[in-house]
């Protein structure tokens, strides 16, 4: 969903202090997103991934989770952070903001780059916790010229974070059975 390079520039961390929180915790808010969101974004789609090139020709469509300007790729031979920068549907070509560091018949899709800053203040969020209040209920944290706060009078008792950043991700996948 996101790597650990682009959780510390979102929140704008350029100490190596926090890296093993935050990697300890990207899969811990990749579960919560799936969850939060109610949907696995692990969806395969047949694709001709070429090394070295940055476009690629889809195969087969993709069914839940759309190829879409913004869509995060993942798969062998895709570098961390790959999106869709372009699509042309009458080639039925999509084009990436990487080059692909190896070949393959199929990639995985993922979230859209706009959850990213989400994410990244989920994965914050539960570093550093809501033990360091402040007046009226926000909590705070600074990191050199970075600060962060959330309101946490306005917690999403269910998933345990700010409904605010609850409110970031974007809305819920409705399941139909």
């Amino acid at each position: 969903m996101i790597s650990l390079t682009k959780v510390k520039e979102l929140l704008g961390i350029n100490v190596t202090t926090y890296d093993t929180q935050i990697t300890a915790l990207l899969p811990v808010v990749e579960a919560d997103v799936k969850r939060i969101l109610n949907h696995g974004f692990h969806e395969r789609v047949w694709a001709t991934i070429v090394e070295g090139e940055s476009d690629f020709v889809y195969a087969e469509r993709p069914l839940d989770n759309p190829i879409e300007f913004g869509r995060v790729i993942e798969g062998t031979g895709i570098p961390d952070d790959t999106y869709i920068t372009d699509y042309d549907s009458d080639l039925d070509t999509a084009y990436c903001n990487n080059e692909f560091t190896g070949s393959t018949d199929k990639i995985y899709t993922s979230i859209s780059i706009a959850q990213w800053q989400a994410i990244s203040k989920m994965i914050w969020f539960r570093i550093q916790g809501t033990s360091t209040k402040v007046k009226e209920n926000l909590s705070a944290k600074s990191i050199g010229d970075v600060s962060v706060t959330f309101d946490t009078t306005r917690m999403n008792k269910l998933y345990g974070y700010p409904q605010s950043i609850i409110d970031d991700l974007g809305t819920p996948f409705q399941r139909v059975s």
